[in-house]
C-alpha cells in the first residue's frame, strides 16, 4: 500500500506539470491576442494569470520537495522528481515572460505598425514547443521531444526574420523607435520561451537514460 501511494504521488506530479504547462501556454496565447487585436483586456488577463501561475508553481515545488523529504527517492525516481521541479521552474519563468509581454504591450503609446505577423508566428511556435515539451516529459516520448526541438529551431528562424524586418523599418523611419524597441523586447521573450521548451524536452533523455549530457545548455 505505501508503494502504491508513492506511485500515485509521482503520477500526480506528472499530471500537475502538464496542467501547469497548459496554464503558462494560455498566458502566452492571451498576450499575443491582445497585441493582434489591440485589446488590452487580454494583457490585463495575463497579469491576473501570472498570479495563478506563481501559486501553482509554489504548489508544485512543495509537492516535489515533499516527495524528496518523505520518500527519499533513488535512481530514476529521483531524476524524475528533480527534473519535474526544474521543468516547473522553467515553465514559471515562461509565465514571467508572458507577464512582461503584457506589461510591455500596455506601455505602448501606439499600435505596432511592423512585426505583428512575425510576433504571432513566434508566439505560436513557442507555445506549441512548450506543449510538446511538457507532453514529451510526461510520456517520456522522444518523438514528441524532437518535435519540440524542431519548433524551437523554427522559432529562432522567425526571430531572425523579425529582427531583419525591424532593422529595415528603422532605416526608413526613426519616429517609431520606441515601438520597434518594445516589439524587439516582446519577440525576445517569445524566443526565450521556446528555448526553455527545448530544455524541458531535452530533460526527457536524462530522466529516461540517466545521462547528464542531456542537461547541458
Amino acid at each position: 500500500m505505501p508503494r502504491e501511494k508513492y506511485l500515485k504521488e509521482l503520477d500526480a506530479v506528472n499530471q500537475e506539470l502538464v496542467s501547469f504547462g497548459e496554464l503558462v501556454c494560455t498566458a502566452l496565447d492571451e498576450s499575443m491576442e491582445g497585441i493582434k487585436g489591440w485589446d488590452m483586456a487580454h494583457e490585463k488577463k495575463v497579469i491576473l494569470l501570472h498570479k495563478k501561475i506563481n501559486r501553482q508553481f509554489l504548489a508544485l515545488d512543495e509537492q516535489c520537495m515533499g516527495l524528496i523529504a518523505r520518500e527519499q527517492p533513488l535512481a530514476s525516481d529521483l531524476r524524475f522528481v528533480m527534473s519535474s521541479l526544474e521543468s516547473a521552474r522553467r515553465l514559471e519563468r515562461c509565465g514571467d515572460y508572458a507577464y512582461e509581454i503584457a506589461r510591455t504591450a500596455i506601455l505602448l503609446k501606439k499600435r505596432m505598425a511592423v512585426g505583428v505577423e512575425e510576433l504571432s508566428q513566434m508566439e505560436q511556435t513557442a507555445s506549441q514547443a512548450l506543449r510538446m515539451a511538457t507532453k514529451s516529459f510526461a510520456t517520456k516520448d522522444f518523438a514528441i521531444a524532437r518535435e519540440a526541438f524542431r519548433l524551437e529551431e523554427e522559432n529562432d528562424a522567425q526571430f531572425k526574420l523579425l529582427i531583419a524586418k525591424l532593422k529595415a523599418h528603422m532605416a526608413k523611419s526613426h519616429a517609431d523607435g520606441d515601438v520597434v524597441l518594445r516589439t524587439f523586447a516582446i519577440a525576445h521573450y517569445y524566443e526565450r520561451a521556446a528555448d526553455y521548451a527545448e530544455r524541458i524536452a531535452r530533460s526527457v533523455g536524462y530522466v529516461a537514460k540517466g545521462e547528464r549530457k542531456y542537461l547541458l545548455d
